[in-house]
């Protein structure tokens, strides 16, 4: 699975740019499609850097989890 860089809104779907290991790919995929991989386009709209995609599998998938360095819960410090 490749990362999305961005996003875009075509008239039938959303066309995304994909960082594949050849180079940038752009991808459309139409609005049926995503719904049936359960994904929310607006969400990817806003968010790309939150998916995975496969251009030659035609797949997206959904991150989960915090990015590098982040922790999942921020616990205050005492003096």
């Amino acid at each position: 699975m490749d990362v999305i860089s961005g996003a875009k809104r075509m008239k039938t779907g959303i066309l995304l740019i994909v960082e594949t290991p050849a180079g940038k790919e752009e991808v459309t995929f139409g609005f049926e499609e995503l719904v049936k991989m359960e994904i929310n386009a607006l969400h990817l709209l806003q968010f790309p850097q939150k998916y995975f995609c496969d251009p030659r599998a035609r797949v997206i998938r959904r991150r989960h989890g915090n990015r590098p360095g982040q922790s999942p819960v921020e616990f205050p410090t005492y003096s």
